[in-house]
């Protein structure tokens, strides 16, 4: 753990700055102390936010801990600082660690993600999509697609069952084994 102090470098971000794109490779993970952090999506070259944390946020934990590309925006709604983690340090934690205590964070870190977070913004950009659809003048729409559900819960299953191989058949076809991996989710 003394090394995760160690790994810490401070940061400091203006307001209106963007800190994470769509599809962009996240090479930190942001502890932001104090400040707002907007996050969203784009629709049509269209900036839209409709999450907002204030004077606490984790940025990039998930896109790091699983080498995911963003899937949202993160933009600094005021003058933001805190400390950031490099991917490579972060990297370096989890191995060193012991293997429980790695499993357990990683385990929360999804769990967070995908219920607390994906969840909510994935939402939020299905009802502006269906207000573009129906409107009058619609004919197509540019936006980056968020993954089907599979994906994570193919996520989910390779994080909380060790004897996970590729070949497994992804866990939405098999009830029992979603059932399985909600209940040592805890939810």
């Amino acid at each position: 753990m003394q090394y995760l102090f160690l790994a810490l470098e401070p940061i400091r971000y203006k307001k209106g700055t963007r800190i994470i794109k769509e599809l962009e490779e996240v090479g930190v993970i942001n502890f932001i102390s104090d400040g707002e952090i907007h996050v969203g999506f784009e629709i049509n070259k269209q900036e839209i936010y409709t999450m907002r944390f204030k004077k606490f946020s984790i940025n990039g934990a998930f896109d790091v801990t699983y080498k995911q590309r963003s899937q949202f925006l993160f933009k600094a709604g005021s003058n933001c600082k805190g400390f950031f983690i490099r991917k490579q340090a972060w990297h370096n934690l989890l191995d060193e660690s012991e293997s429980q205590i790695s499993k357990n964070l990683k385990q929360k870190i999804l769990i967070d993600y995908l219920w607390n977070f994906r969840s909510k913004i994935v939402s939020q950009k299905n009802k502006v999509i269906g207000q573009y659809k129906g409107r009058s003048d619609f004919q197509n729409l540019l936006v980056v697609d968020s993954r089907e559900e599979t994906f994570c819960f193919d996520i989910m299953y390779k994080t909380f069952d060790p004897d996970y191989s590729p070949g497994d058949t992804i866990i939405l076809n098999e009830p029992d084994k979603l059932d399985q991996v909600e209940k040592v989710a805890g939810k």
